[in-house]
């Protein structure tokens, strides 16, 4: 009584009926590519669940966590690994990072914490996201109660439940 789904002859749908109902049609279409939207401030956040190619015109980079700075490391073998969060630099738009389903490489460490569903950060936490505030770009402290989800797919800094008293950390790309 929950009806039958069947692959079409072409291997292209799947297709979904029952006795009271044969309307209902389910089409799947193979995803190779994810786009991503990088703003205005050429920043962006992404943590995903596959490895996935970095386009040529984006860098993509791990951190590592001090008390006002997060030092960023680029990934310069041009695949990040699955559930690796990062931190992306490019152009304003939308940026296609292809699927790599052959890669295996363990996710590389970092002081960074992904999602791959919104998360709420308790109150109590101390906890950092992408910023382009008050000193400019740079991980800022959460702090108002109206931006304590993470959006899916994203990255922040910091332990969930730890204090730390900086309330905004520069990025150091390993030079002056």
């Amino acid at each position: 009584d929950r009806g039958t789904a069947s692959i079409n002859r072409d291997y292209v749908e799947i297709q979904s009926w029952n006795v009271a109902d044969q309307n209902n049609n389910f089409l799947i279409n193979e995803v190779t590519e994810i786009p991503v939207a990088i703003s205005a401030a050429r920043y962006a956040t992404l943590n995903l669940p596959c490895a996935v190619t970095i386009p040529t015109d984006v860098k993509a980079y791990t951190a590592t966590d001090g008390e006002t700075e997060v030092t960023l490391s680029e990934i310069t073998d041009g695949v990040i690994p699955a559930n690796t969060p990062v931190i992306l630099v490019g152009d304003e738009g939308t940026h296609n990072f292809t699927i790599d389903t052959e890669n295996t490489t363990a996710a590389i460490s970092s002081a960074l914490n992904g999602t791959l569903v919104p998360t709420a950060v308790a109150a109590d936490a101390s906890a950092y996201i992408l910023k382009n505030g008050a000193q400019g770009i740079g991980m800022y402290k959460i702090t108002s109660e109206t931006d304590r989800t993470i959006a899916a797919n994203k990255a922040y800094m910091g332990s969930t439940t730890a204090a730390s008293s900086s309330n905004m950390k520069v990025f150091n790309f390993g030079g002056i």
